[in-house]
């Protein structure tokens, strides 16, 4: 009788875990980091809102939509951002990483069209080993 109960016990530990991890964002081991500098003045952006945007792959139609996640640069323009490599249960396939305006902007309307940004491909994601060193990222501003 009690291996039994042990046997029910470890079985419902095992189907409960997996309950409460599929609502987990489970991230990469991996970052990103890199630079934040405003196009006009070539100079840092203290405090630039980082947006990584994670698309899901919709197989004819969309399963879940794009996850938007937002990290913050320090004083001189720094960055570290993460990967999301499992949200409820769905893998992204492709992230997108891109500045979409500073802390104090008045909004993200703002921003001019030329901000630079760059795409990973989840592949380009698994295969890197600590940190992914991305290149400067770029944005003009409309001050109005």
């Amino acid at each position: 009788m009690k291996k039994i109960t042990l046997l029910i016990f470890i079985a419902f530990i095992t189907n409960a875990c997996d309950i409460f991890e599929s609502d987990a964002t489970i991230y990469f081991d991996v970052t990103g980091e890199g630079y934040a500098y405003n196009r006009d003045t070539n100079k840092p952006i203290p405090f630039a809102k980082i947006d990584v945007s994670s698309s899901f792959n919709g197989n004819g139609w969309a399963t879940k939509q794009p996850v938007s996640e937002y990290f913050i640069a320090d004083s001189l323009g720094f960055y570290k951002v993460k990967f999301i490599k499992r949200i409820d249960k769905e893998s992204p396939i492709a992230y997108c990483i891109g500045i979409c305006g500073y802390i104090g902007s008045p909004d993200i309307y703002h921003m001019s069209s030329t901000s630079s940004f760059y795409s990973f491909t989840d592949d380009e994601i698994m295969k890197a080993h600590s940190v992914i060193k991305i290149d400067t990222l770029t944005a003009s501003f409309i001050y109005y």
